[in-house]
């Protein structure tokens, strides 16, 4: 009886672990509304639910449910029409109804059902995604994320989460323990930089927590060694006794305007080591003067900064130390105009150039060696 009431949970937690009833549309799955805009509060009902719906591991559209009409006030979805054949079976939102018993559990078996409970509150969000387009896509303009050109070997996509929402996208290289990609909208304030640094659970085994935990309390929790943790990701020894170079953030803290945003970019998914007079010179003036100056007249600036793998490690050759630092932006002017602008510095110098963003594409074509690199939606300017 125990062991069908543990296995009934279970499988509770794998419905848990795609959640669908959510807080909000724009921070979950706004790809469905125009300009990620979803409509106005004005239809909202007294008991609302707000579903993204997900088949399988994608969503497909979003529904806002009146939960006590038992009817959905309006579905949103992106129009792709073609032939099908109309399935057979309907099916029902888990996520909606209440819970199925109330029944009073004996103290040792309610402990134990908590415990695998609060386990499937840690699956329930997961980071580590097969595609940005389905699980994040409003961290890249017109929901188009870079190609293909600069994926490694073993990559990870992650939506980089903190608490219970998004902040930015991150394409991870597993191999050599660096972003090879940060993407994020721009939305700047002065940063205090207290904030702790993290890492990601996932990255360890899609089993483990979806948000960004602190080292010792990830390790703590869950049993995992330091090694294991290391596998796959930098971690905080990496980047003990640097010589001539800083932790430095793809995504800035300063890029952000509110303290949870701010605390999200602090996971070591989102840092490379970078020259200590480039970080503290000619990158931080970008990042702080020339954006604040070219994002003038912009509504939304869409940014992704990367990094070029180069010939050096550092920590015993556990994490690559990049040959060079870009950034782009594209940003939305009005609904008929976008500009957009591009930088790139060699990781060795206390020197940043800009570019067009066509510019950069072609120069990182030239150092990847491979396919054409596309950063951002054809709708952005390359010239």
């Amino acid at each position: 009886m125990l062991l069908l009431l543990l296995l009934q949970v279970s499988a509770t937690c794998l419905w848990l672990g795609r959640s669908e009833v959510v807080t909000s549309f724009q921070g979950s799955c706004p790809q469905f509304f125009f300009r990620q805009t979803p409509p106005n509060q004005a239809l909202e009902p007294q008991n609302p639910a707000w579903i993204c719906q997900r088949y399988g591991n994608q969503y497909y559209f979003a529904t806002l449910y009146d939960r006590t009409r038992r009817i959905p006030v309006y579905s949103a979805y992106v129009y792709h029409p073609a032939p099908g054949k109309r399935p057979k079976t309907w099916l029902v939102e888990p996520q909606v109804s209440k819970s199925p018993s109330r029944e009073i559990l004996p103290a040792m078996l309610l402990l134990l059902l908590l415990q695998v409970s609060a386990t499937c509150l840690w699956l329930g969000r997961s980071e580590v995604v097969t595609s940005f387009q389905g699980s994040c896509p409003q961290f890249f303009f017109g929901q188009t994320p870079p190609n293909q050109a600069l994926e490694p070997q073993k990559p990870a996509r992650i939506c980089q989460r903190y608490g219970n929402q998004y902040y930015f996208a991150t394409l991870y290289d597993r191999t050599r323990r660096i972003p090879v990609y940060s993407a994020y909208i721009y939305n700047p304030t002065s940063c205090p930089r207290t904030n702790p640094w993290m890492i990601e659970p996932q990255l360890v085994g899609l089993n483990y927590p979806k948000t960004m935990e602190k080292t010792s309390a990830f390790l703590k929790d869950f049993n995992v060694t330091l090694e294991q943790l290391g596998d796959s990701q930098a971690i905080l020894k990496d980047y003990k006794s640097l010589k001539g170079l800083h932790r430095g953030h793809l995504n800035p803290c300063g890029h952000h305007n509110d303290s949870n945003s701010m605390n999200a970019t602090f996971t070591l998914t989102n840092i490379v080591p970078q020259d200590e007079k480039l970080n503290i010179g000619a990158w931080k003036n970008y990042e702080q003067r020339t954006m604040k100056n070219k994002t003038q007249g912009c509504k939304t600036t869409y940014v992704v900064v990367g990094a070029v793998p180069g010939n050096n490690y550092i920590s015993k050759g556990r994490v690559n130390k990049p040959s060079y630092i870009w950034s782009s932006a594209c940003c939305e002017v009005d609904n008929n105009h976008r500009k957009a602008w591009a930088v790139i510095a060699e990781n060795d110098k206390n020197a940043v150039k800009l570019l067009t963003l066509g510019g950069l594409e072609n120069r990182l074509t030239q150092l990847y060696g491979g396919n054409q690199v596309s950063l951002f939606d054809s709708a952005c300017p390359r010239q």
